[in-house]
């Protein structure tokens, strides 16, 4: 196993801090310890999760294809892949003598199971053109699409199709199997209590390539404060979510960077409450005419989240589709307002994720609809809690964000039965539509602009109402190839070599 001894003795030489990896004395049983917004709860892709459930699930999985730090979805378990000439077939083949971390083999068959759970959780959606998933034998995996599907690389990269061996998760019950599952990524899980403060993995031995990482523990730090001071001092190692404030505070040893998350940070609004202020469109498109998004990209977010001006982040490059660019029209939202049953203003409550910069966030734009008379009262909740309302429907609003490829972006917002679309209870037609003619075309030009069309679609129910792009500080004391992240993306890379 490679040890960190050298690597990291470079990173952490400046440390003023007492980290178990300084001065050169990281031994095989070191841990590398990672800071995360909060507790594991849940490793199973079927049911919802939060950043701090897949990220870790993702490195204790096996994948047909895993992001590289680039954010493209390269061949992971597999040895290759074959497109039929209609672009409806594609017939994947493994790796040969993959096994799981206790030795059990890994077979196409895990794959068909994986996809038969994914279809019951929120990933479903997204492999809605998969007509039929089969394994002819051990290594072969065949699926049949209803139309051509440019995207199912990256769906696969995704973390909703992973890996298991399938019997023993039939065997043993999905929700005990995930409390210890076997592996076929680059890690396992050693010990962990689902929702409990901390969990370790140690590296896989029967992964195909070799973790420079021994040992790591993920370690939930709520306290913002705490955050800082421990990546300071050196007992954390790497921390996924800094506040913006803490940018220039930490010792040389640390370095501290922004992370885009291919994101946006939204106000979901609750459309199955059909009486209230927030029911009507035009009240939501008040909202967003209302946000000041330059206010709250300098003063909340540093100016490293960009302004939405559109509900797609820019990344790639996508034109802007709000009205007046996103920019803050105070004239035309009193003039839309007029038009509804609140002249005068209304009172709402507004949910807010407890991660850093989204509640000051949400403060800002209360204090503009102040200026029209409405009243958002921002309540801070945890993100377990957030999760739950939002399946629940026990909100009116929420400010929350979403992630992932533009057409995943997309499909996550507007396609019932995914995560966002069912928090809002959007349903329609037209929007969906558009979204699909763009995830069918390979064309960059072509899907470009439908994917506008769909947003202008979207605009006339406004379900989501963008505030800025998803961006977060990170803070590392070691080299990015020891450990990354996908850029843009949530998802951490642990550094791997040949065996």
């Amino acid at each position: 196993m490679l040890v960190l001894v050298g690597l990291l003795a470079v990173a952490t030489a400046a440390a003023s801090g007492s980290s178990a990896l300084q001065d050169g004395a990281r031994q095989g049983g070191s841990t590398l310890r990672i800071g995360m917004s909060g507790p594991s709860a849940n490793l199973d892709p079927a049911n919802p999760q939060t950043a701090s459930d897949y990220i870790p699930a993702v490195l204790v999985s096996g994948q047909l294809y895993r992001w590289n730090r680039k954010r493209v979805p390269v061949f992971d378990l597999l040895a290759s892949a074959r497109v039929s000439k209609d672009q409806r077939t594609v017939t994947q083949s493994l790796k040969p003598g993959l096994k799981y971390s206790d030795g059990t083999p890994v077979t196409a068959q895990d794959a068909v199971h994986g996809l038969e759970r994914v279809r019951k959780g929120p990933g479903g959606p997204f492999f809605r053109r998969v007509k039929s998933a089969s394994a002819p034998n051990d290594q072969t995996i065949v699926w049949k699409f209803t139309a051509p599907f440019p995207d199912f690389p990256d769906v696969l990269a995704q973390q909703h199709l992973l890996l298991h061996p399938w019997k023993q998760v039939e065997a043993r019950g999905a929700a005990e199997y995930f409390k210890k599952p076997v592996s076929a990524g680059p890690l396992v899980v050693s010990s962990w209590t689902p929702g409990g403060p901390s969990m370790r993995l140690t590296a896989n031995p029967n992964y195909w390539r070799q973790s420079v990482v021994d040992s790591l523990e993920l370690v939930a730090v709520q306290d913002l404060t705490s955050r800082v001071l421990q990546l300071s001092q050196g007992t954390l190692d790497y921390v996924v979510d800094l506040p913006y404030a803490s940018k220039g505070t930490f010792p040389s040893a640390v370095r501290v960077f922004s992370q885009p998350q291919a994101g946006m940070l939204h106000i979901t609004t609750n459309l199955a409450k059909t009486t209230g202020p927030l029911s009507d469109a035009r009240i939501r498109q008040v909202i967003s005419l209302a946000m000041n998004r330059a206010d709250i990209s300098e003063k909340v977010f540093s100016k490293l989240a960009k302004p939405a001006c559109a509900q797609l982040y820019a990344i790639p490059p996508y034109s802007c589709t709000l009205p007046f660019n996103g920019v803050q029209n105070l004239a035309a939202a009193r003039a839309l307002l007029r038009q509804t049953k609140y002249p005068r203003g209304f009172t709402f409550e507004l949910q807010v994720w407890n991660r850093p910069g989204w509640p000051e966030a949400a403060l800002l734009v209360a204090q503009e609809l102040a200026k029209l008379d409405i009243k958002a009262n921002v309540a801070p909740i945890e993100a377990a809690v957030a999760l739950a309302n939002l399946s629940s429907g026990n909100f009116e609003a929420q400010f929350s964000g979403n992630v992932g490829s533009p057409s995943i972006f997309l499909q996550n917002l507007y396609y019932p039965g995914t995560v966002w679309a069912e928090a809002a209870r959007f349903r329609d037609y037209r929007t969906v539509k558009a979204v699909d003619r763009g995830t069918l075309s390979s064309d960059p030009a072509r899907r470009k602009a439908l994917f506008e069309t769909a947003q202008r679609s979207a605009y006339r129910i406004l379900p989501h109402i963008p505030v800025v792009e998803r961006v977060v500080l990170r803070g590392s004391r070691v080299p990015d190839s020891v450990v990354g992240s996908v850029t843009p993306g949530e998802i951490l890379i642990i550094g791997t070599r040949p065996r």
